[in-house]
């Protein structure tokens, strides 16, 4: 069986893995061990909880407005793009989730920071919540 509860002793190296695990110990140092640890479960885990029919799914949104609302830390503009993703075999949009971040920007909703060389959105605490957004929106 491939999971264990110890570390590997040896993680298959991926550059994006390689990067995540690097930031988290820059940004928040001692907590390299958590996100490599989440790294590893997810590399067993995802194809299975795509298996569970008892999972509840929740679609994309159509802004980013709610993912930022879960995400009270942040996320970066692929994280975006990758949650906004729709379809059976999603492909990550970045130039959408760029577009649509901006817009959020400019009513006020989100902020702008950077996290590396990747925008990174930020929710405003003193936003007005998704629905409101989508309500005035349209």
């Amino acid at each position: 069986m491939p999971f264990s509860l110890q570390p590997k002793a040896r993680a298959a190296a991926t550059g994006s893995g390689c990067r995540a695990v690097v930031a988290a110990r820059l940004l928040f140092p001692g907590s390299e061990f958590r996100v490599l640890r989440a790294l590893q479960i997810a590399n067993f885990t995802s194809s299975i909880a795509n298996l569970d029919p008892t999972i509840e799914r929740t679609p994309p949104p159509d802004t980013p407005a709610p993912l930022l609302e879960r995400s009270p830390d942040g996320l970066t503009t692929a994280e975006i793009a990758a949650r906004l993703a729709q379809g059976p075999d999603p492909i990550p949009d970045l130039d959408a989730a760029e577009q649509a971040m901006a817009k959020l920007v400019a009513d006020d909703v989100a902020s702008r920071g950077s996290l590396g060389s990747d925008p990174l959105s930020l929710p405003r605490p003193d936003r007005k919540p998704a629905a409101e957004h989508a309500a005035a929106a349209a």
